[in-house]
Parts: C-alpha cells; sequence; structure tokens
C-alpha cells in the first residue's frame, strides 16, 4: 500500500511539473534535474550518514517552502530523519512549519537528510519533496539512495555481545578488549535525534552506564580512540 501511494504521487507530481517550477535543487554544487537520483555512501559503523541539499528560488516572489519526505524502501533496522531549520524526529515526516526564500536566492543552510545505519549494511532509498507552502503544485523532488557499507574492518569494527544486559533497563555493560585500544578512548551514548546523551573519557576496559533516566527507546554507543584513529559502534535498546 505505502508503495502504490508513493507511486500515485510520483505520477502527480510529475504532471504538476509541467505546471509550474520555481524551485530548483543543486547538490555539491550541481544543479539537479527535476526527479533527479543522488547516491551517497558512507560506513554502516557511522552514527549517521548525511546528504546536503541547496534550494533556489527562480521566480520574482518569495516562496514560504515546506519540505516531505518520503521512505520508500528502508533497510530493516535503519531508520532517517532531515533538518528544515530545525533538526525533527524520525516520526516526523512534513516539516512543521515553512521557511522563506526570497525571489532569485538560494538557502545552502537549512536543509539536510539524516540517515541512521545503526550498523546494518545496504542500500535505503529516501526522496525529499520541496514544495510552495501556498502552492504545493510548485515543487520539487530529489531522491536519495544511502549506501551504509563496512569498510576497514582491521580499524573499524563492529562490538557484538560486549554490551549487556540488550535490552537494558538501569545499568549498561560495556565491555572492551583490551587489545582493541590501548590507552584513553572516548564513550558516547547518542539518541535517535543524534544529540550526545553522555560521554565518558577513560581507560578502563569495563565500563556502567546509568540509564535509569533515559527514555525508552534506540540508542547508540560510539567508542573512538584518535590516537589509533578506531572507532566501535553498536546499537542498545532502554526499556523499563
Amino acid at each position: 500500500m505505502k508503495t502504490r501511494l508513493f507511486l500515485l504521487f510520483i505520477l502527480g507530481f510529475s504532471l504538476t511539473l509541467i505546471q509550474a517550477q520555481s524551485l530548483v535543487l543543486s547538490h555539491e554544487g550541481n544543479t539537479l534535474e527535476p526527479n533527479a537520483e543522488v547516491y551517497v555512501q558512507g560506513s554502516a559503523l557511522e552514527f549517521e550518514i548525511i546528504v546536503e541539499v541547496d534550494i533556489t528560488n527562480t521566480s520574482g516572489n518569495n516562496i514560504d517552502v515546506l519540505v516531505q519526505r518520503y521512505e520508500n524502501e528502508m533497510v530493516p533496522g535503519t531508520s532517517s530523519a532531515f533538518c528544515w531549520g530545525l533538526c525533527f524526529p524520525s516520526n516526523v515526516s512534513l516539516s512543521p512549519y515553512s521557511i522563506t526564500i526570497e525571489a532569485g536566492t538560494t538557502n545552502e543552510t537549512d536543509f539536510s537528510g539524516h540517515y541512521y545505519p545503526a550498523v546494518i549494511t545496504g542500500t535505503s532509498t529516501i526522496s525529499y519533496v520541496f514544495f510552495d507552502e501556498n502552492n504545493p503544485n510548485d515543487s520539487v523532488m530529489v531522491t536519495v539512495h544511502y549506501n551504509g557499507m563496512i569498510t576497514g574492518i582491521g580499524e573499524n569494527a563492529k562490538l557484538q555481545s560486549n554490551a549487556f544486559p540488550n535490552p537494558v533497563n538501569d545499568l549498561l555493560n560495556i565491555e572492551i578488549e583490551n587489545e582493541v585500544f590501548n590507552g584513553e578512548y572516548t564513550f558516547a551514548l547518542i539518541d535517535l535525534t543524534g544529540s550526545v546523551v553522555k560521554t565518558i573519557v577513560t581507560n578502563k576496559s569495563t565500563l556502567i552506564i546509568n540509564t535509569a533516566e533515559l527514555a525508552e527507546g534506540m540508542y547508540f554507543y560510539r567508542i573512538t580512540s584518535s590516537f589509533e584513529e578506531k572507532v566501535l559502534s553498536d546499537k542498545i535498546v532502554v526499556r523499563h
């Protein structure tokens, strides 16, 4: 059903392009054709893969622009979000407010798409539609293919059974094998909005993290050692 509705939207969207299009998108300095597809790659071990798009108002009038996100095909276990001025949680697909782009100007700062691979490889496809709040027929779309990959296993590895219990209620135990890191490293616990909720700098091989005050849901943790350029990451679920 979701795929059918999206295909119907694409058909209607393509027809409206014939009528009007005042918004033009660009990515990494390249102007995108309407309905363009962009391919981005990143490590599935990182917390997120980000794509940025510039929006140009080619008309002679100011336009109040809204953004709609469509998750067309998602790798199971992954998620996404987007920023339009402010960054919204994963359950928000339509920006709750518009941003005005003045006539003949380009907005280069307010939009970014965020994909959370959750240490899972594969490609997820997400479309973003930018449209005039006062004239939804004036719209343009870009589809982004996010490819989360595992690279450099020798230096970047997934922690498997080293975080327990998972799901966790109040106390999370993290064990790091001594040969992985030598010296000091940083532990960061990150929620789905990308906010770091806990940070610990230590040289201990065992950590106990208090999760009792955290809201229920999925989190990611990342352990980094800048000296050795190594990264370990995995996901946990807090359940009270």
